[in-house]
């Protein structure tokens, strides 16, 4: 089963760490938001809800070169 992994470039967990979460996870997608804190979900409402449907209702896709540098 998919899973989204989101936080933001400001986040009480740093994206280093969220960015090892994600690589822990298989079939995982990472969203790391740019100017954004842990209250993602409420200072970028509008934009989490359609990230968060789109995950919801379209198929996975792999993306093959998931051990690449970030």
């Amino acid at each position: 089963m998919p899973t989204l992994v989101v936080g933001g470039d400001h986040d009480v967990i740093k994206p280093d760490h969220t960015l090892k979460i994600f690589k822990n996870i298989p079939n995982a997608y990472l969203w790391i938001l740019p100017n954004s804190g842990h209250y993602t979900l409420v200072t970028h409402t509008d934009e989490f809800n359609r990230i968060a449907n789109d995950f919801f209702t379209k198929k996975y896709r792999k993306i093959e070169d998931r051990d690449r540098d970030f």
